[in-house]
């Protein structure tokens, strides 16, 4: 579950914050920081990139406080300028991906019962992505968006979205194999050596059981 939406905000201190109180924008920057890192950190992966989001999104949600029309509505306009920052620096020459069209795969993937939820190590797995499928793993698998959603915000079709889920699943699987093949190497050389140490370089990244 998105730490938004484990996120509640009065909409008194939210009407206080259109109306220009300080305190209220300093009530509800602790209130939302931490998912708008959260979110931003899964995203851009780069943890300068990730507190510059937080930055800017904090300061179009005072900037822009006056256009709320619905206080009930404040923690999903937060994560909407979250993600359009996100977008925008993942859109940049630093990180565009040039995607060629993939031929549609079905949604059936080895991997996509499990899907985040069944890695322990999350922030190492989306690190080994393209920017365009992290954006889209995330936005399915933990912020809830549909892939149409999805494919509206990246300017690509419901299917481009689905492509890009089940290639980054494909990917995950693979590598999620590969270190349970060298985590399962180095536990037969303790068990047969008794106080060896597993190799270097073999991180806590598992499938849970």
């Amino acid at each position: 579950m998105s730490s938004f939406d484990r996120t509640r905000i009065d909409p008194d201190v939210v009407v206080a914050l259109m109306r220009g109180d300080r305190a209220a924008a300093e009530t509800l920057y602790r209130a939302l920081s931490g998912a708008v890192y959260t979110l931003a950190r899964r995203l851009m992966v780069d943890v300068q990139q990730a507190k510059e989001v937080t930055q800017d999104t904090f300061i179009d949600v005072i900037e822009r406080a006056g256009s709320i029309t619905s206080p009930d509505a404040f923690v999903g306009w937060v994560r909407t300028m979250t993600v359009n920052h996100c977008l925008m620096r993942l859109r940049s020459p630093w990180h565009r991906r040039r995607s060629s069209e993939l031929p549609e795969p079905g949604e059936d993937s080895s991997f996509a019962s499990g899907r985040l939820e069944g890695l322990e190590d999350v922030e190492r797995a989306l690190a080994r992505l393209a920017a365009e499928s992290r954006f889209v793993v995330w936005m399915h698998d933990v912020e809830g968006y549909t892939h149409a959603e999805i494919g509206r915000l990246v300017g690509r079709t419901a299917s481009y979205s689905k492509s890009q889920l089940a290639r980054a699943y494909a990917e995950l699987l693979a590598w999620s194999r590969e270190v349970d093949h060298v985590e399962a190497a180095g536990r037969s050389v303790v068990d047969g050596v008794g106080d060896a140490s597993p190799p270097d370089g073999v991180a806590g990244f598992v499938r849970s059981p």
